[in-house]
């Protein structure tokens, strides 16, 4: 078995993938990779050894008209964010809006703040997904 190292998508976070065959490809390459529930996950290789708390199994390089689509859902997400950020920013004053992602089907948007506070989403969350 080769072990990789990438840099998941979503959260942010180091995981170990184990690859059945080789995977020669360079750092910053996109890939696939089934996590513990064998989902699919979108991860950027990191080119180096890390410590991590989460694993996975390699299943593809995203490249060609996968990555144009995957890349299409990042653009989706960052204009998403303008809105969130707006909207965000107006009902939760001192929350800080990072940034926006969308999982690699394109079905969910991740949006990224900073608060030191706790905060009670859930009408907020109802009204904000109406509106998009």
């Amino acid at each position: 078995m080769n072990i990789i190292y990438v840099l998941d998508r979503l959260i942010l976070k180091p995981v170990k993938i184990t690859c059945k065959q080789p995977v020669d490809l360079p750092p910053k390459s996109r890939v696939i990779y089934l996590d513990e529930e064998n989902k699919e996950a979108a991860g950027t290789i990191l080119g180096y050894e890390t410590s991590c708390n989460k694993t996975g199994t390699f299943a593809r390089q995203i490249m060609g008209k996968d990555l144009d689509t995957f890349m299409g859902y990042q653009d989706k997400a960052i204009q998403l964010y303008d809105l969130f950020a707006e909207k965000f920013t107006a009902e939760f004053t001192e929350a800080v809006p990072l940034t926006a992602r969308m999982n690699s089907m394109g079905n969910q948007v991740y949006f990224y703040f900073f608060a030191e506070t706790r905060f009670q989403f859930g009408e907020f969350v109802k009204s904000f997904r109406q509106q998009i």
